[in-house]
């Protein structure tokens, strides 16, 4: 699977999105779980998500999921 993140912040998912990201991240661990193969697709924009904080959360994402095979930053 191509599992798109697009803010580990759910306030400012929210705000751009109009939507939780807790769904997202749900269904993201039940995939894991089940064994599918995962590459997370993080969309990184200047002046919204390109922070450290955030850079954290996709690394610590990466290493809860067994079965992640990598992760790609792409310029928003």
């Amino acid at each position: 699977f191509l599992w798109d993140i697009k803010d580990t912040d759910d306030k400012r998912h929210k705000q751009y999105t109009g939507v939780s990201n807790k769904r997202i991240l749900e269904n993201l661990s039940v995939i894991n779980e089940m064994g599918a193969r995962i590459r997370l697709r993080c969309i990184l924009v200047r002046t919204v998500n390109m922070e450290e904080a955030h850079y954290e959360a996709i690394a610590a994402c990466y290493h809860s999921l067994s079965h992640c095979e990598g992760v790609e930053l792409l310029k928003g």
